[in-house]
């Protein structure tokens, strides 16, 4: 995929340290208990996504995040774009603010896209009705969500990635015939074609994608083929929610 996603794949805070983290010793030991087996948790470290429902509804409802005694760490509304901490509010379109805040008390979540009303964070388990969730990009500091269905949707990662779009280094990244390295290009990394794809399955570190005519662009030919999307721990591919 050629297009950029200035917006979906910008990070705009540098995780640090603080004081409410847990230990490194004992984040990693408590997180080996948690972990699924399965290889997908193994390399993400977590055992899946929560994803904000955007109804209309729900955008004129918010909803809170928790701290792990059950005290409120922070509520969103995305219809009156605001954030409150500690009884005081500030918008979410003030960006110089809020990426202060967030730095402040290292907020990045896996996904933070409030013009778009995507919320995603990373979970370890559920329990009581709440759902431990990862606040921050270093998975170092947890926090809890209501584990309220209507709000939000639970997935493990196989569930999240197929039907994703995804986003990828087109000269770089051949797509091709089988999941292999030495396999057949399908020759799309010498098209001028910009294209969306989905992947549609997972296959160890190979996923299969399909180019879609979706976002309003039109589609010519067609590239579906086998992608390698992860290599020796290391995420090749960019997950993309918004066009």
């Amino acid at each position: 995929m050629k297009l950029s996603y200035l917006l979906i794949l910008m990070n705009v805070i540098i995780v640090s340290c603080n004081q409410q983290q847990l230990s490194g010793d004992n984040l990693k030991s408590d997180t080996a208990l948690i972990l699924s087996k399965d290889s997908l948790s193994q390399f993400f470290q977590s055992n899946g996504v929560v994803t904000f429902i955007n109804t209309d509804d729900n955008i004129r409802k918010g909803f809170k995040i928790f701290n792990g005694d059950g005290s409120d760490f922070m509520k969103i509304v995305p219809f009156n774009d605001s954030i409150n901490f500690q009884n005081k509010e500030f918008r979410l379109s003030d960006f110089d603010k809020s990426k202060q805040f967030f730095q402040k008390h290292h907020f990045s979540p896996k996904g933070f896209w409030p013009d778009y009303h995507i919320f995603q964070f990373e979970y370890l388990q559920s329990k009581d009705n709440f759902i431990e969730i990862y606040i921050d990009e270093a998975k170092s500091i947890t926090k809890k969500l209501s584990l309220d269905t209507t709000l939000f949707k639970v997935e493990n990662w196989k569930e999240h990635i197929v039907g994703t779009m995804i986003d990828f280094h087109t000269k770089k990244d051949i797509i091709r015939v089988s999941p292999i390295e030495d396999s057949k290009s399908l020759g799309y990394e010498n098209s001028e074609e910009e294209l969306f794809f989905v992947a549609t399955e997972i296959k160890g570190d190979w996923i299969y994608i399909e180019s879609k005519a979706i976002c309003g662009f039109s589609q010519n030919a067609q590239y579906n083929g086998w992608l390698r999307w992860k290599k020796e721990g290391k995420l090749l591919i960019t997950f993309a929610y918004a066009c």
